[in-house]
């Protein structure tokens, strides 16, 4: 969900404060062909709804800001999304 913001440190924050320990998300890399494709198709088709484009770095950044660093990263099929799980580093 955070690529409907343009300005999404603030749910950054609110998910780090809500986690235990992890926080798990799946997000649209529209920098990979893939995902690039499906934005653009997606914005023809519906236009009720705004995603941001975010490189899946600025993402990692953003949780590393509230001490949360990146444990694992997988790639789907096409590199569409990023699966990125993130654990909290003052534990």
């Amino acid at each position: 969900m955070l690529e409907h913001f343009q300005d999404y440190f603030p749910f950054v924050k609110e998910m780090a404060r809500l986690s235990d320990r992890y926080v798990l998300i799946l997000q649209p890399d529209h920098f990979s062909l893939a995902g690039g494709i499906s934005k653009m198709l997606a914005e023809s088709l519906r236009d009720n709804v705004k995603e941001y484009s975010s490189r899946i770095e600025e993402f990692i950044e953003a949780f590393e800001k509230v001490s949360f660093g990146l444990k694992v990263m997988k790639r789907t099929l096409f590199k569409k999304f990023a699966i990125l799980l993130l654990e909290e580093q003052n534990i």
